[in-house]
């Protein structure tokens, strides 16, 4: 999962520019059935903590593309599609 990082970032900044608030749970889907359930905290200096709360990965990465939805503390939600590592985020809603 730290392949992505950079695709995560570029998520919780334009949700954060659309209004979502801290924090928010998201849930990753990789092409193969792989899950992984993260919650996603504000930290200082712009940043943001993460934590797993739920993996099923059966020992391998999650594979392209991943589907992400996630869930604010208000109940907005947003569905994403990374399907690259280079490319931005593909923000479905």
């Amino acid at each position: 999962m730290k392949n992505l990082d950079r695709q995560m970032s570029i998520i919780v900044v334009r949700l954060l520019e659309r209004g979502f608030e801290f924090p928010f749970v998201a849930t990753l889907v990789g092409s193969a059935g792989n899950v992984v359930v993260i919650r996603l905290d504000d930290a200082e200096e712009s940043r943001f903590r993460t934590s797993v709360l739920a993996e099923d990965t059966r020992g391998s990465d999650l594979e392209l593309p991943v589907t992400v939805t996630i869930t604010d503390r208000r109940g907005e939600t947003s569905t994403i599609v990374i399907r690259t590592l280079e490319g931005d985020p593909e923000i479905l809603r």
